[in-house]
Formats: C-alpha cells, sequence, structure tokens
C-alpha cells in the first residue's frame, strides 16, 4: 500500500463512471484514486510545476488531462501500463497465490 504524502490537493475531478477521481498535488503529481474504497489507483508523474486543473475525458473514463504551472498541458492514459509493470505485477500475483 502506498502512502499519500501529497503536500497540498489543488484540483479535483470525478470520472464520467463515478469509479474514480483525479486531484492535483503540490508534490507535481496527478493521483487517481478508486471512489469505492478510497485507495490511490494511480500516481501520475511528469509534471515539472504543480498542476493546477485536472479533467476527465467526456466519454472515457482513463482519460485525463492535466495543465501545470510551467505552461504545460499532459494528456494521460492512466490505465495504461509499460510491459515491465505489467509482468512484475503478474509475478507477484502468481506468488500471492500460489505461495
Amino acid at each position: 500500500t502506498r502512502r499519500n504524502n501529497s503536500v497540498s490537493t489543488i484540483s479535483l475531478s470525478f470520472s464520467p463512471d463515478g469509479r474514480t477521481l483525479a486531484s492535483t498535488h503540490g508534490d507535481h503529481t496527478v493521483k487517481i484514486t478508486c471512489c469505492h474504497t478510497g485507495k490511490l489507483v494511480r500516481e501520475l508523474v511528469g509534471h515539472p510545476r504543480t498542476p493546477w486543473t485536472v479533467k476527465y475525458h467526456p466519454t472515457n473514463s482513463r482519460i485525463v488531462a492535466s495543465g501545470c504551472l510551467g505552461y504545460q498541458v499532459r494528456i494521460w492514459d492512466w490505465n495504461s501500463q509499460p510491459e515491465g509493470v505489467r509482468k512484475e505485477r503478474r509475478r507477484e500475483r502468481r506468488r500471492k497465490w500460489y505461495g
């Protein structure tokens, strides 16, 4: 379980399907949180300065746009993961399941 050590929360946006919440933080991140469990689903890193706004795509809850004080807008598909991350998570699940 990750700890949420955000400096401050700046902006919030609920997904169109109501399952997740996107938030921007003073540590230059955008965080995706599950509305049902309150758990952090994904932390999006890449803004050079504090992101001040975040919005979901109107029909695709996987797509989030955020804008920061560094004059930068990022479009994120927060549900996509690098192949190495997917493989490692599969290994972890197998270890937990099969012991």
